[in-house]
Order: structure tokens, then C-alpha cells, then sequence
């Protein structure tokens, strides 16, 4: 009810708040439209900003540098003490503007709101749209990290391998199928699945009622089994790339929670550099080591056979085409493989072939023809070993 809302109006804002804050305040007030996309139309006098134009690449959800996105922000033409309110799409989107929320929070911006009901409910009331964006001045923003507000890899590490403190807690806030281990259909196929080891289920949507509305501090505890939350207590959000949980992370912090902070990285950073996750298996959770969840190509086996084929044939060749053709499918079977691995095992693979085949081809040259040949079989085995392992192994 009105209780409720006005305790958590320090961040939230209703549609008719925003529309008088930008009629009272006028120049101070950013309000930046999250959603990304081909959006025709936007709250009138809004700048677009989507979390993807401040990441170091696709499927990474780590920040940028300080000074890049300080630059970026800059470019915007946002200042630190603008009052600054995000929306996005509350009901279809995925979190957009909690992202957007959490970074700038991270970044030192003064003031950061969030406009409840996003785009929809400012439609619902007839305000004013516009079909472009607006145009600021370059801005003079300051980054002032804000470091507890972020989680990083070796501190969920820590949680996940029972070393922590138990006053800190993971929560997940992908869906139950994701947390289960159950692949979806829009995963990558060399993208294990499964869970961070310690980290408990929170569906991100559920942080709203059936009628779209934040729940209350008490019910949100309650639904995550945080009901005695003391100060000291730390809880670290996280999803798949750090928008969905960015968005429970604005929930909680709207409800007044202190020592909450979002794990940026997530899944696709932990998927790329931790080595255990965990898998429900019939209800219960097991730990596995992650490159037992790999999964090479059908394509990357047979090559991999076919190069140990070729190796063991090299004693009844002579031509010197038949070496040069088995160094090159040893590259082409450790390449097809490690691309459907993990990016450590890729790097590692693709170094031991190429020294391999440079040196086997530098011995080809002198009179120790044996030397080349056990070079040559030592690669294909080594290649066969690997594939072996990921395969039969998961």
C-alpha cells in the first residue's frame, strides 16, 4: 500500500513523482532509458544507455576499466551530482535499469532512482514521449569506486569453497531451471551448466507481487531464507552476466538492506575461470570439477581419432607430404577441439601443438627421421587423451 511505497520512495518513483521532479528540477534531472533495443518511443528528454555499452566483450558481464567507463559517462554528459532515474521495460525486460542502477552506484554517482513500472506505466498516464533521444553536454563525471558495493571472482570463491565467513550468502537469481542444471535452449553448448557451489535459489521476478510492486524488506528475506539477516551479514547476487541480479540487488537496496552487492561476472566469468560448479542430481546437490562438464563437438572426436589414425600410419610413409599433412590435422584436431572447450584448455592445447609441430617439422630436416615420427604420435595421442577425458569424464 502507500506504507509501503513511501518507505521505499528514496529510490523508487512513481510516474507522477518523476513527471514533477523533471518540471520542478529541470537540467539536474537525467533520466536514462535501459532497455536497449529498437525502442521507437522514450520518456521525453531521456538519453539511452544499455549495460552492453559498458562490458569488455560479448557474454561478459565484468565492468570496463574506471577510466573507459568514466569516459563513457562523460560522453553521456552525465555529472556526479545530477539526480539521475532509470527505467526499463518492468514487465518483458530483464533487469536493464537495476544494472544500470548498480553501476552508477558503483561508479559515485550522488543520486540514482528508478522509475517503478518502467516505461509501461509512464505510458499508462499519457506523459510525454519522444521518438529520439536527448542531446547533453559533455559531462565532467568523476569515478569514486564504490567497492563494496561490487562482488568479485576470489570472494565468491571463497563462499563457494566453505572458506568464507558464513555471515556471506550467494544467491542465484537465474531461473530454477538454469540453477538446476538443466540446459535452456538459448546456451552455448560448450557453456557448462549447474550452479556456484553454497549459492542458494532466488528467482530475480519474484522480487514484484502479482501486481508488479517491490515487496516489502520482510517478504523478500523471508522467500530467500535470510529472515535473521544481521549487519554483519553479506549477500552476493548473481545470475548469468550481472543484470538480473543487478535487479534484486536494487530491490533489496530499495528495501533499506545494507552489505549487498552484485557479482558482475557471474556465470560466464565463473564458467571461464573457477573449476567446480555444482549439478542437482535426484534433489541433491553435487559438486563436480568444471571441465567434467564439457562438452566437445561430435566433429571435434572425429577429428581427434582420425589424427591418431594418420600418426600410427607415419612408419609406412615416406613421402615427406604424408609428415606435413599429419602436423596439419594435429593443429586442425587441437584447434576444433579446444574451441569447444574452455578458453584456459584452449590456450594451453593450442600452444602444446603449434611447439610441437614447429619442432617435429625442424627435425625433419636432420638425419633423426624416428625422432620426428614420435613427436608426431606423442601430438595425436595427447589430442586423442584430451578429447578422451572431456568426453568421457562429464
Amino acid at each position: 500500500g502507500g506504507t509501503e511505497h513511501s518507505r521505499m520512495s528514496g529510490v523508487f518513483l512513481t510516474a507522477q513523482q518523476l513527471r514533477d521532479l523533471l518540471s520542478n528540477k529541470g537540467d539536474n534531472v537525467v533520466v536514462i532509458d535501459c532497455r536497449g533495443g529498437l525502442n521507437l518511443t522514450m520518456i521525453s528528454g531521456a538519453i539511452r544507455m544499455h549495460w552492453k555499452e559498458f562490458v569488455e566483450g560479448v557474454q561478459n558481464g565484468l565492468l570496463m576499466e574506471s577510466e573507459e567507463l568514466q569516459e563513457k559517462l562523460r560522453e553521456k554528459g552525465l555529472n556526479n551530482n545530477h539526480d539521475i532515474v532509470v527505467y526499463g521495460d518492468w514487465t518483458n525486460g530483464f533487469g536493464d535499469e537495476g544494472r544500470i542502477f548498480w553501476m552508477l552506484q558503483y561508479l559515485g554517482a550522488a543520486s540514482v532512482r528508478c522509475l517503478e513500472g518502467g516505461f509501461a506505466e509512464w505510458s499508462k498516464h499519457n506523459f510525454p514521449t519522444s521518438f529520439t533521444q536527448a542531446t547533453l553536454p559533455r559531462g565532467n563525471f568523476t569515478v569514486h569506486v564504490q567497492s563494496l558495493k561490487r562482488a568479485r571472482m576470489h570472494e565468491v570463491e571463497a563462499v563457494a569453497e566453505g572458506s568464507a565467513s558464513s555471515h556471506t550468502r550467494i544467491i542465484d537469481c537465474r531461473t530454477l531451471e538454469e540453477y538446476q542444471g538443466v540446459r535452456m535452449k538459448f546456451d552455448k553448448a560448450s557453456k557448462p551448466t549447474g550452479h556456484i557451489p553454497n549459492a542458494t535459489h532466488f528467482f530475480w521476478k519474484d522480487v514484484c507481487d502479482e501486481n508488479g510492486k517491490i515487496k516489502s524488506r520482510q517478504d523478500l528475506l523471508r522467500e530467500m531464507n535470510l529472515e535473521n539477516l544481521s549487519k554483519n551479514d553479506q549477500i552476493i547476487v548473481h545470475c548469468t552476466g550481472g543484470v538480473r541480479c543487478a535487479f534484486v540487488y536494487l530491490a533489496l537496496t530499495a528495501n533499506g538492506v545494507e552489505n549487498v552487492r552484485s557479482y558482475d561476472g557471474s556465470w560466464w566469468e565463473w564458467c571461464e575461470r573457477s573449476n567446480m560448479i555444482a549439478v542437482d542430481i535426484e534433489g541433491a546437490s553435487e559438486t563436480k570439477p568444471l571441465l567434467d562438464q564439457s562438452r566437445p563437438s561430435l566433429i571435434s572426436r572425429i577429428v581427434a581419432f582420425l589424427t591418431v589414425a594418420i600418426a600410427l600410419a607415419l612408419p609406412l610413409v615416406t613421402s615427406q607430404v604424408w609428415y606435413w599433412i599429419a602436423f596439419l590435422f594435429t593443429a586442425i584436431g587441437a584447434l576444433v577441439f579446444s574451441f569447444g572447450d574452455r578458453r584456459r584448455y584452449r590456450y594451453v592445447s593450442v600452444a602444446f601443438f603449434v611447439a610441437l609441430a614447429c619442432l617435429g617439422a625442424s627435425l625433419h630436416m636432420a638425419p633423426h627421421k624416428a625422432v620426428t615420427w614420435v613427436l608426431l604420435v606423442t601430438a595425436a595421442m595427447a589430442n586423442f587423451v584430451c578429447a578422451f577425458l572431456s568426453v568421457l569424464r562429464r
